[in-house]
């Protein structure tokens, strides 16, 4: 049998492995033990120090609860005085609050926080302070009870007096009202009485109307026919007699038929004025004012020389009738500086353009010192306003008038040709019973001496138009003058033949012989 061995076998590697692993083991099984005891022991003392912290804090968190139950507050969170401002917090609210009632600290110092003792004795002096003004007030509340109970007392004697009055007055007043009722009874009697008398008065005075009515339709008809005869008897005595209590104004007492110039014996003296124009009568005149057959010419005066002398321009002449010295002048509008008076009605038109010239007539009649008392105008309106013809005016002088039925369509033109011619005939009527004479504006204009200019040539109107007159100027800077021409016509072509073309004599001239 083989001897054992003496190598070591795994057996022993393993024992010897196992060995240092329990001898490792232990020895940290022991360390650990050891820590373990340690950290026991600070576990220990940690939860004694636990137990007294915990004792703190509820302690702590009690007196919390107790000061929340005090403040009334129920916040969950305290808040911090690092952070008063917080919201949901018991400090911010407190603080809120501490300064809702108007703590003196935060008053004096808004950045400083509020403190409870100093708000709740501010409060408390302020309540005081309020307390006595509320003593003080019901005091003087007593004694305003006291003033007004008396106050009361003298209203109620009063209201006393004023019942007594009261009932006696509405005693008087019943007695008053049967006293008047038996007297409306009386009246109302009377006013029957007089309601029936009134009544059969009212049927007279109707029958007495009707009766007026039909006699002064009866007295308007008779006057109407009275009128009418006495106009037909005066256009006939006019025909007949023709009276004409005109005089002339004036006399020619020179004549220049070169310069187309006369001289009158009116002047200064006879406050005569520049631009007054006359007509020229023939010296065997049937009376001034009376027919245009009678006008020689028409002039108008430019200068005024003297006391009783001016000088004047021809406008128009008749060349078959030439001026002559002592000729007679007349104008309507002017007499030895009286002021003359007019009435118009119809459309004025001096130069036959179709437009109303007012502003020219009374142009004219400033001239000449006259005034008008009655102006019909183009919209067949009086002016003045509600003005009326007396015998003042001279002449009631009728201008043309339109015939509305030429306007079909044209209703704001028929009507204000309609009140012109409403205003024609009251106008006429006038004038008749005021004896004004009636003239159309044709003959005034001719009486006047107006002569009728058309400015503007229209191709169909039979107008009179103005060329102009004179030479051409034979130099440059030549001085103008009057170029007006003289009217001189040849003899051959004189109406009247008087100064007749004369024959020539057969001579000729000295040029002309070989």
């Amino acid at each position: 049998m083989a001897a054992p061995s003496k190598k070591p076998e795994a057996i022993h590697f393993v024992a010897i492995v196992f060995f240092l692993i329990a001898a490792v083991c232990g020895g940290g099984w022991y360390m650990v033990f050891k820590d373990l005891r340690q950290v026991q022991g600070q576990l220990k003392t940690a939860n004694e120090g636990k137990s007294a912290s915990d004792a703190a804090a509820t302690r702590a968190n009690q007196d919390v609860q107790e000061l929340k139950q005090l403040l009334g507050n129920a916040q969950p969170e305290v808040g911090t005085m690092a952070d008063p401002s917080k919201a949901n917090t018991v400090i911010s609210d407190v603080v809120n609050l501490m300064r809702r009632v108007g703590s003196l600290a935060a008053e004096n110092n808004p950045a400083a926080t509020p403190h409870v003792t100093a708000a709740l004795n501010d409060f408390a002096t302020r309540f005081a302070t309020q307390d006595a003004e509320l003593k003080k007030l019901r005091k003087d509340k007593e004694d305003l009870n006291v003033a007004l109970q008396a106050v009361n007392a003298q209203n109620q004697a009063r209201v006393d007096e004023a019942l007594t009055s009261k009932t006696k007055s509405e005693a008087d007043l019943q007695q008053n009202i049967t006293q008047s009722e038996e007297q409306h009874k009386v009246k109302d009697q009377a006013i029957q009485q007089a309601d029936e008398a009134l009544r059969r008065e009212t049927i007279e005075k109707e029958q007495l109307r009707d009766e007026l009515v039909r006699t002064k339709e009866d007295f308007e008809k008779r006057i109407t026919t009275l009128k009418q005869t006495v106009n037909f008897y005066r256009k006939q005595l006019q025909d007949v007699l023709d009276p004409n209590f005109e005089t002339p104004d004036g006399r020619v007492t020179g004549v220049d038929p070169e310069n187309h110039v006369v001289w009158l014996n009116l002047g200064s003296l006879d406050n005569l004025r520049p631009q007054t124009t006359f007509a020229v009568y023939v010296k065997d005149n049937t009376g001034v004012s009376r027919t245009q057959k009678d006008i020689k010419a028409k002039i108008e005066v430019t200068e005024i020389l003297g006391p009783h002398r001016s000088k004047a321009r021809i406008i128009s002449e008749d060349l078959r009738r030439p001026i002559a010295d002592e000729d007679p002048i007349y104008s309507p509008v002017w007499h030895h500086g009286q002021e003359q008076w007019f009435s118009f009605v119809g459309r004025i038109d001096f130069d036959g353009d179709g437009t109303y010239d007012r502003k020219m007539l009374e142009d004219r009649l400033a001239s000449a010192r006259a005034h008008i008392e009655v102006l019909v105008n183009e919209e067949g309106v009086r002016e003045p306003a509600d003005s009326k013809l007396t015998p003042r005016s001279k002449f009631l002088v009728v201008g043309p008038m339109e015939d509305p039925t030429l306007f079909p369509g044209q209703d704001e033109k028929q009507d204000q040709i309609k009140r012109v011619l409403t205003e024609h005939k009251a106008l006429v009527d006038e004038a008749t019973e005021n004896g004004v004479r009636v003239i159309n504006l044709q003959d005034f204009l001719a009486m006047m001496g107006i002569e009728p200019q058309q400015r503007l040539y229209r191709p169909g109107e039979n107008r009179p138009f103005n060329l102009k007159a004179g030479a051409r100027s034979t130099g440059i800077n030549e001085p103008l003058g009057d170029r007006t021409s003289s009217g001189r016509v040849s003899g051959k072509y004189t109406p009247d033949r008087v100064n007749a073309q004369k024959e020539s004599s057969g001579t000729t001239s000295g040029l002309f012989k070989k």
